[in-house]
């Protein structure tokens, strides 16, 4: 029997709610001559007896048990026994957006002989797909089909919408660091500057599910984020790709970075060296290229750590002490930032939010969070008594403020997560990724 043209690797983890969704969308490619590789890596929910029935139906399926590793372990465990002509990876809670995607990209790839084919990146979020990226994620889309030198491309997120000569990876020892965190953008990177080139088509062809999934980031998940950090620092300047080297620092800002504050300043002293290491590796002249603010991109030193989450932590006080003399809150805002600002509030009984507000109705849920949606003109009883928090992009504040003041509200605080001089909260375990820039009225 030959060889299948191509070999899915699912990597599997307690993921029972979205798991069908996943292997649907890749049992129903017009590319049938595949191999699915799922590694179940020691799920304790339904996902394994899910993967069991579908390996009844469909002969394609091919399991491999093992006790948890995490995802890179599983993934290099699934580059071990295919036997595809080319690889690709995918998560078990996301999906392929059409059925075509599979034959798309071989065809692509065999007919331009390359060794890595890619299109374009999108992600789900509460049943709506998003594929507009700006700024420092615009690269997550292609808007012609062509070949593309690394060295001119310099993104490193994404993996997962490439498909790659499974020779290639194993001739040239390319495989995941086993990190816990941020262990895709190494072995991307590492492919992509081995290859030289790949192919790129417009075509969406990937859907990553994000929205559910925790936010926290332990010690251990930082220290392994901070080394893959490293090896994209230490890969850029070697190769003098100043604008990789920029997105690696910019991009994990407001993630990575007030995490591993929180951490050192709890006293764990791998991340304090990881810390001093980043620094040291940064090359300052590709920052000056970038245009992006040399203070925003780099770590804080060590001796400033202590008093930035003392700092932080004191705000979050004066803030909560502050929402809590309202017997009701208004999140003016029903996007990413006001479900970030719920969720965070949905963590104190005593807190009570009344609703989400919006300009219009038209085209908002009316429901977020078990929260309703509604015009900010029926909120107008309200408006001697709740504390009103603006929690969109900061481009609409001023309007917004306008429009509160000319209704009469008396309350008004402005959430501005892209302010320079922004507070994160103390809440760090619950959610360490939300920022807060406080105006008052």
């Amino acid at each position: 029997m030959n060889n299948p043209k191509v070999s899915v690797i699912i990597p599997v983890y307690n993921r029972a709610k979205y798991l069908q969704e996943c292997l649907d969308s890749v049992l129903i490619q017009t590319l049938e001559d595949i191999e699915i590789i799922c590694i179940n890596d020691g799920s304790t929910d339904d996902s394994y007896q899910i993967l069991m029935d579908y390996e009844q139906k469909d002969r394609r399926i091919i399991i491999l048990n093992q006790n948890n590793q995490g995802v890179a372990s599983s993934r290099n465990n699934g580059l071990k026994i295919a036997k595809g002509e080319f690889v690709i990876f995918m998560d078990s809670d996301d999906f392929y957006p059409e059925s075509d995607i599979l034959e798309c990209l071989y065809a692509k790839a065999k007919t331009h002989h390359v060794m890595i084919c890619g299109g374009s990146f999108s992600h789900s979020k509460n049943g709506d797909v998003i594929s507009n990226y700006t700024g420092d994620y615009k690269d997550y889309a292609f808007h012609e089909e062509g070949k593309i030198v690394y060295s001119e491309y310099q993104f490193h997120f994404g993996f997962t919408r490439f498909m790659y000569d499974l020779q290639f990876l194993r001739r040239e020892r390319i495989e995941f660091p086993l990190y816990t965190r941020y262990e895709d953008p190494p072995f991307l990177v590492k492919a992509m500057m081995i290859a030289g080139e790949f192919y790129s088509i417009p075509k969406i062809t990937y859907c990553y599910r994000v929205g559910y999934k925790s936010n926290v980031v332990t010690a251990e998940m930082a220290i392994d984020w901070a080394k893959g950090i490293l090896d994209l620092l230490r890969v850029s300047k070697e190769h003098g790709l100043s604008k990789l080297h920029n997105l690696t620092i910019q991009t994990s800002r407001a993630d990575l970075y007030p995490a591993m504050y929180k951490h050192i300043s709890e006293g764990n002293v791998q991340l304090c060296l990881l810390a001093t290491e980043i620094n040291d590796s940064i090359e300052i002249e590709y920052l000056f290229r970038s245009g992006h603010p040399i203070s925003e991109n780099y770590l804080l030193a060590l001796d400033d750590i202590n008093n930035y989450v003392k700092e932080a932590e004191r705000k979050e006080y004066e803030f909560l002490r502050y929402a809590r003399k309202f017997d009701q809150i208004i999140l003016y805002g029903a996007g990413n930032i006001g479900v970030k600002v719920a969720e965070y509030f949905q963590q104190f009984k005593e807190i009570n939010i009344l609703s989400f507000a919006v300009s219009e109705k038209m085209n908002n849920l009316s429901e977020i969070l078990g929260i309703t949606v509604q015009p900010i003109t029926e909120l107008t009883p309200y408006k001697q008594s709740s504390l009103v928090i603006v929690s969109t992009a900061l481009k609409f504040h001023e309007e917004i403020k306008i429009t509160l003041s000319q209704l009469g509200f008396k309350y008004i605080l402005l959430f501005d997560p892209q302010a320079t001089k922004t507070i994160s909260f103390g809440s760090w375990k619950r959610h360490r990724d939300l920022m807060i820039y406080i105006n008052s009225r």
